[in-house]
């Protein structure tokens, strides 16, 4: 086994240890966990340091099913139409999350990032943690989404994009939003990108979300060039 590969074990074993263990080391990075309660801590060990992904998801769709049993009485429009209400207005961005996930990005620097740490930074993305605790990033949103969507028997795709409002962005992508089959037709849905305005990015074609969103080629050619459009006055508010 090489060093590094050693490293690497060593590094997954800690991130498994209860983070009692690690509280010296995440108070270095957080200033302020130094007075945390044990419940708090007992919550960031157990969800971001101890659990596995395929437990979350079933745990997630199970709780989803009893939410959504009454769903398949509707048509799709107003299937897609609640879920993307209930994803709007039920869960919150976390916009105080992202920002201490770039002060830790910006602590660390070159050095290597701890393994129990890295759990904790995917966790904004996580359909489970929006869930339970009510805030993600836009990616944790759709991921949510589509699940909702998925057990109501429609067909979504998770898009990764960027949002043009950040003008210095030099990376591939800096957003996700989701896109749904109605009728034989994609729309774009985004319940994040402005949620005072979420009518606005609601069942839309790529055409009509140039101005704020930048997709791939591959989105391009998988909508191609029909500008069709759904009018979804008075569906969704």
């Amino acid at each position: 086994m090489s060093k590094k590969e050693k490293e690497d074990e060593i590094d997954e074993q800690n991130s498994m240890k209860c983070c009692f263990n690690q509280l010296s080391q995440l108070a270095e990075v957080f200033e302020y966990y130094q007075g945390l309660d044990n419940k708090k801590v007992c919550i960031f060990c157990y969800h971001f340091c101890c659990h596995n992904l395929i437990t979350e998801r079933e745990e997630t769709e199970e709780e989803l099913k009893k939410e959504l049993k009454n769903y398949n009485r509707l048509n799709d429009l107003d299937k897609i139409a609640k879920i993307y209400k209930i994803i709007v207005e039920k869960y919150h961005f976390a916009d105080e999350q992202l920002k201490e996930r770039q002060i830790i990005i910006s602590k660390f620097k070159n050095q290597k990032f701890p393994a129990y740490m890295k759990k904790y930074m995917a966790s904004l993305h996580s359909s489970y943690n929006l869930f339970h605790f009510k805030e993600g990033n836009c990616e944790g949103h759709v991921n949510l989404m589509s699940i909702m969507l998925n057990l109501v028997g429609i067909d979504s795709f998770i898009v990764h994009c960027k949002d043009k409002r950040f003008k210095n962005y030099n990376g591939d992508t800096n957003h996700a939003m989701i896109r749904v089959k109605l009728k034989n037709k994609w729309y774009y849905c985004d319940p994040t990108i402005n949620k005072s305005k979420s009518n606005e990015f609601f069942l839309k074609n790529k055409y009509q979300l140039e101005k704020t969103h930048e997709i791939s080629g591959y989105e391009q050619k998988k909508m191609g060039d029909e500008e069709y459009e759904y009018n979804n006055e008075g569906i969704y508010r």
